[in-house]
């Protein structure tokens, strides 16, 4: 691998070990069910290739949990994410990778009240 490639999918800042972790073991799940939705879906004008699919996934997965004070995915909410997104320099237009990071966002579990105790990222 030369200097200039990079050694797996983009990440944002917030992006965690524990992030990491509970990505590996969901991913497969939360793919397969953006898979279906994608099959279906007629607004969404084009597929996503494989890797930005996985990386708009995996961002909203993550997303939960860096910002586990947020309960509702709203403008304001949508707003930062996709700040976050486009600063990472990920693959895809925000435009076509948004409803796969708020499906990634909406099957990640919902912290509990603890979770949102301890921490995460407010607006």
């Amino acid at each position: 691998m030369s200097d200039g490639e990079e050694k797996g999918p983009r990440r944002p800042a917030w992006w965690s070990e524990r992030d990491e972790q509970t990505w590996n073991s969901v991913k497969e799940r939360i793919l397969a069910g953006w898979s279906k939705i994608e099959q279906h879906a007629a607004k969404l004008d084009a597929r996503l290739d494989a890797a930005a699919r996985e990386q708009a996934v995996a961002f909203g997965h993550g997303a939960r949990t860096a910002y586990r004070r947020i309960t509702a995915w709203t403008a304001e909410f949508e707003k930062k994410l996709e700040e976050d997104w486009k600063a990472m320099g990920a693959v895809g237009r925000w435009e076509k990778v948004r409803e796969a990071i708020k499906h990634g966002w909406e099957q990640a579990t919902a912290p509990t009240d603890k979770d949102k105790q301890g921490g995460g990222k407010t607006l």
